[in-house]
């Protein structure tokens, strides 16, 4: 019953377009318009289709049999986040969404039942998760300074970028009394995107290295700013590209 409405929905909406097409073509000043009906048209067709099955059809999603002594292994918090995510081209908002740093894996709650799913990562543009915005980061391993993966994107304007790989591991420690305690440790690292080019960036000295063409203006400003890349790196570095941006 469903599908078919769907088909429907679909039918009617290709006749939309292709009408608020060629009324648009005619009509430039009510583009606004124009725009405001697409958007519509398009949260119609969402609702028609929910929940959309594309983007729950990975497999399922289970946590783990243990307990961690120290930390958790999810992004920001151990709970669920509404966000939303663009998949295989289409954005899905309100969604459920974790994203699990040990795994590397992205996961979003079915509203149907509440069941926790695995995305295939590879299959995801961008998603929107505790005030971050991530990408899915496509790059050729035996060109590319930096693997593929999920990223933060902690600054982006143009063709310059300060991106983060959010990792975390696990440590065990065989005790007499406790039997194994686990641990979880931060592997995160950093990447410039500089034109068409990425670097893996750990400090100062790959930052000025990636900046080499403005390497006495950025030292300048670092000094002046009393930037630490030690203590307070996604600070220090969001701050250093950004400066680079506006010279």
């Amino acid at each position: 019953m469903k599908s078919s409405y769907a088909r429907n929905v679909l039918l009617f909406f290709c006749c939309f377009f292709f009408f608020t097409n060629t009324f648009s073509q005619s009509t430039a000043e009510d583009s606004v318009a124009y725009a405001s009906a697409i958007e519509n048209a398009k949260s119609i067709y969402h609702k028609a289709l929910y929940p959309e099955e594309g983007l729950y059809t990975g497999p399922e999603y289970y946590g783990y049999p243990f307990r961690f002594q120290e930390g958790q292994p999810y992004y920001y918090k151990d709970q669920l986040d509404t966000g939303w995510i663009r998949y295989e081209g289409v954005l899905y908002q309100n969604v459920g969404l974790r994203y699990d740093l040990i795994r590397d894996q992205l996961i979003v709650i079915q509203p149907k039942n509440n069941a926790r799913i695995c995305v295939i990562n590879d299959r995801v543009d961008r998603f929107y998760l505790f005030n971050t915005t991530f990408l899915y980061l496509k790059t050729d391993t035996s060109k590319a300074a930096i693997s593929p993966g999920i990223y933060a994107v902690l600054y982006e304007h143009n063709d310059n970028a300060l991106l983060k790989r959010n990792r975390k591991t696990i440590t065990e420690e065989l005790t007499t009394n406790e039997g194994i305690l686990r641990f979880i440790n931060d592997n995160s690292s950093f990447a410039i995107k500089k034109g068409n080019t990425y670097y893996s960036v750990s400090g100062k000295k790959e930052v000025l290295r990636a900046y080499a063409d403005k390497k006495k203006q950025l030292q300048q400003y670092m000094r002046r700013n009393n930037l630490d890349f030690k203590r307070d790196k996604d600070n220090a570095l969001t701050k250093s590209v950004a400066y680079y941006d506006s010279l």
